[in-house]
């Protein structure tokens, strides 16, 4: 029995303003989708942070503070720190992190200070960030339920040349990060 194609598809426009890649490839990936898989009206364009923020109020607890980033894409940022906090949590209480913080391994300094960061994340303010993401979830699916699909890029960028560091760095892992927060 065939699949049925897609009730509506949204594109997260804000997702992908995070891309870098070529704009010309997005069009050409959405003049596809719309022609051959539901046919004209059933693309619809979603402001996925907007969205997140209106319904779960309790990701704005999650914000940014400003003086850390230029917020340009806030509830994805908030869904990010949210997604972090878990992430830093399991790592330090993982046997790597363990590793990190008892034996106190020659580590780069970027490292040293993530493992600094995962260490003063709290068992509550875990077990926050994972009730969000329960939450997050269920807004997710509640959109989708109807057989619709949301389209998000995969990375924030086309993959990075071999030995590239500072902002470039930085902006790339933030956008590829955004974007796995998502998927997560």
């Amino acid at each position: 029995q065939p699949s049925r194609p897609p009730s509506k598809i949204y594109i997260a426009e804000d997702a992908f303003e995070i891309f870098r890649g070529p704009s010309d490839l997005l069009e050409a990936c959405g003049k596809a989708i719309s022609n051959e898989l539901v046919g004209p009206g059933s693309v619809r364009p979603l402001r996925l942070g907007e969205h997140l923020l209106e319904k779960l109020p309790d990701l704005e607890k999650y914000d940014f503070d400003p003086k850390d980033r230029k917020i340009e894409h806030k509830g994805m940022d908030c869904l990010l720190k949210a997604c972090q906090i878990v992430q830093r949590y399991d790592f330090i209480n993982c046997e790597t992190g363990k590793w990190c913080v008892e034996d106190k391994p020659e580590l780069g300094s970027g490292i040293v200070a993530r493992v600094e960061v995962a260490k003063k994340v709290t068992k509550q303010q875990f077990d926050d960030a994972c009730a969000l993401r329960a939450e997050f979830k269920n807004v997710l699916g509640n959109l989708l339920s109807d057989g619709s699909i949301m389209c998000i890029p995969v990375a924030g960028d086309l993959p990075p040349k071999c030995g590239f560091s500072g902002v470039l760095q930085s902006d790339f892992r933030l956008a590829t990060l955004r974007l796995t927060a998502i998927a997560s």
